[in-house]
This record gives structure tokens, C-alpha cells and sequence, in this order.
């Protein structure tokens, strides 16, 4: 799967690079085994030649270059990344994450450690089995259009204890539902809620789709099968910071926040990152006077003065006679 990562990085640290270090039994790779993975520019990491002086040897670590473009803040500049990664069945060896910040040559300027992973560190989800979620388009997504994009995920398992799907959308991205076509599951074979309406997005930034409720316990859970979700996206101008999406396992009905994972409180059984890499394609551009059509030019012609008139005293004596069949 994926996990993303964001930097806010103060303008006068004069940050270049962030060296990761994920938990003992989390394995991470750089991107790039895949044409749609997200760029990133990195690069393994163990520190045994000593480039940063005082760090020791660095274990699951990657070297992120922060040259990618950044979304300036006031003072600060966000840097947002996806790194591949494996997560173990059993975590015994803690959750924590390491940053650190290096300037151009290679000094560490800023860290952050003991950093909790996505969950509370106290607990681990088990028994779920789940393929990184797609994103696919219909057409390319072209700037103030409207486009349908599918969420595909496949699940090798069954999932137990779900009770509703989450997709939610990065900032600048909107569904347009019901107006420009409908939220869709694909696959006739996911159990979609049959005592309630199982489409719900009231918010722009997101949809859930909610799952029929078990007839027993020993029926509660999400077969496994790959399963798509379509729905029309209106797609912004330019990607935003943050351009990844999320496709989260809820544990309620009413689950709305990618970040509300929390095991003991959390709405969320799981969340999942969705590289969001297809380039946006420029807004239309169309002449001032000119109609974008195919064939002949058209034009417009006077209507005959005759049937000006026709119109202008035929319409009063419809609307006045109306009321005389009427009664």
C-alpha cells in the first residue's frame, strides 16, 4: 500500500531533505515501480558513510528530497509526499516514526521524533486484507470539468465488522452528484444498505456508500471480491498540496473524516491513501464571439416580422382563453 506524508518546513530552516525512518516491522520503498506512482525524488537511506554527522546508522529510512515543488503557508512551505509500504501482521517493536530535516549540506536543521503512527500505538487492526485502492478516469480530468472517476479496490479476504465505505476527496476536488450523474457501485455482488437510502453526499468533499446490515454475527463481514465505485468529479484548476485521496473502512454508519482512526473512539477501521498522479489537463479556451462547433459555420437569421407579430398576438389570446375553458 501507501502511506502519505506531508512536511511543514519553516522558509529560514532552508530544508532540502527529510530522512524517514519508519517503525522496525514497517517496510518502505521509494516510488517509481509503478508508470502511475506519485513522483518522488528519494532514495534509500542507512547512514553508514557518516553524512550526517551525530545520526548513527539509520535503519528503514529513506532520504526524500524536498525539491519538489512546496505550497507556500505564510512562513512555512508544505511538502507533501506517498511512499510505498508493507505493514506486518503483529507489531511487537512500537509504532513511532523519526523526521529529520537536513539543509543542503546534509546538517540536521529541525526533527521530529517518537512520531505515533496512524494509530493510537496501543492497538493494531488485524484480519484486513486489502489491495491498494485505484483511481481511474473515464477521460482525462480537464480543468473545470466534469469527469467520472472509479475507486477500485480488491479485497483477497473477507473484512469483518465494516458498515460503510468512505472515498473522500482531496481540497479543490467536488463531486457532482446528482447533477452531473450518479454515484455507482459497479460490482452487483457488494452489499449495499437495503433499509435505507445506501448513497450518502451531502458533502462535496466526500461520499460513503453504507453496507446492508448482518443478519447474525456470524454474517458480518465485507466479502472479498473486487468491488469499483464510480462517481463524477469536477476537477479543479490546479492540484492541490495534498492531491491524494482516501478510501476508509468505517466502523459506523456515520463516519465522515479520513483521521478519525482511532481504535478505541474512531469511526475509521482503516484508511488508505490513493495516489492521485493523472496531470490536469487546462481549462477550454474559446474565442470571444465564437461558437466551438463542427461543420459549417452557423449563423443567426431575423425571424420574418410576420411571425414576430403572430406570436406577440396569439400569446394574449391563449392566456385569455385559458381560463374560459377552463371552467
Amino acid at each position: 500500500g501507501w502511506v502519505a506524508m506531508s512536511f511543514t518546513v519553516p522558509v529560514v530552516r532552508q530544508g532540502k531533505f527529510a530522512l524517514v525512518t519508519a517503525p522496525p516491522e514497517f517496510l518502505i520503498k521509494c516510488p517509481g515501480q509503478e508508470k502511475d506512482d506519485p513522483p518522488a525524488v528519494c532514495e534509500p537511506f542507512d547512514n553508514m558513510l557518516g553524512q550526517v554527522e551525530g545520526a548513527g546508522v539509520l535503519l528503514n529510512t529513506l532520504n526524500v528530497s524536498l525539491t519538489m515543488a512546496g505550497i507556500s503557508e505564510g512562513l512555512n512551505i508544505i511538502y507533501s509526499v506517498m511512499v510505498r509500504i508493507e505493514t506486518p501482521e503483529v507489531v511487537s517493536r512500537g509504532f513511532q516514526w523519526n523526521v529529520r530535516l537536513l539543509n543542503e549540506k546534509s546538517r540536521l536543521v529541525d526533527a521530529a521524533s517518537q512520531i505515533e503512527g496512524p494509530t493510537s500505538g496501543q492497538k493494531f487492526r488485524k484480519d484486513f486484507f486489502v489491495d491498494m485502492p485505484l483511481l481511474k478516469w473515464d477521460t482525462p480530468p480537464q480543468a473545470g470539468e466534469v469527469t467520472i472517476a472509479t475507486v477500485e479496490v480488491t479485497f483477497p479476504r473477507r473484512c469483518p465488522k465494516i458498515r460503510a465505505i468512505l472515498i473522500a476527496l482531496p481540497e479543490k476536488y467536488r463531486h457532482d452528484i446528482p447533477g452531473g450523474g450518479d454515484l455507482i457501485s459497479v460490482n452487483p455482488y457488494f452489499p449495499v444498505a437495503k433499509d435505507t437510502e445506501w448513497r450518502i453526499f451531502s458533502n462535496l468533499r466526500w461520499v460513503r456508500i453504507l453496507m446492508a446490515e448482518p443478519k447474525n454475527e456470524l454474517s458480518d463481514f465485507l466479502p472479498g471480491g473486487t468491488y469499483q465505485f464510480k462517481l463524477p468529479i469536477i476537477v479543479p484548476a490546479s492540484v492541490p498540496d495534498k492531491p491524494e485521496w482516501y478510501f476508509c473502512l468505517c466502523s459506523t454508519r456515520e463516519c465522515f473524516d479520513p483521521d478519525d482512526g482511532d481504535p478505541d473512539t474512531g469511526s475509521i477501521a482503516a484508511a488508505f491513501p490513493i495516489p492521485n498522479t493523472y496531470p490536469i489537463l487546462p481549462a477550454k479556451e474559446f474565442p470571444f464571439g465564437r461558437l466551438a462547433t463542427s461543420g459549417a459555420p452557423r449563423t443567426w437569421t431575423r425571424p420574418p416580422l410576420l411571425a414576430l407579430c403572430l406570436l406577440w398576438f396569439l400569446w394574449p389570446l391563449g392566456a385569455a382563453a385559458a381560463p374560459a375553458w377552463a371552467l
